[in-house]
């Protein structure tokens, strides 16, 4: 999250020439190590919720984080 957050902030800064700020986040499902982190939207629009149950399967742990980054 935070490598997508710099790389956003530089490639809008080289088009303002000025000060930029951008924030980006991610979710982290512990156990899918981590998946999808800063790709959520992609995984959520191809996976959809129901894609995210299959990969979890039969595995007990639910819990996720959320990441925020936030670049200027």
């Amino acid at each position: 999250v935070e490598e997508v957050a710099r790389v956003k902030v530089l490639n809008v800064f080289t088009t303002v020439q000025g000060p930029v700020c951008v924030q980006d986040s991610g979710f982290h499902l512990h156990a899918l190590n981590g998946f999808p982190g800063p790709y959520l939207k992609y995984a959520v629009h191809t996976l959809g919720p129901d894609g995210f149950l299959r990969l979890l399967g039969s595995n007990p742990d639910r819990t996720g984080h959320f990441v925020r980054a936030v670049a200027y």
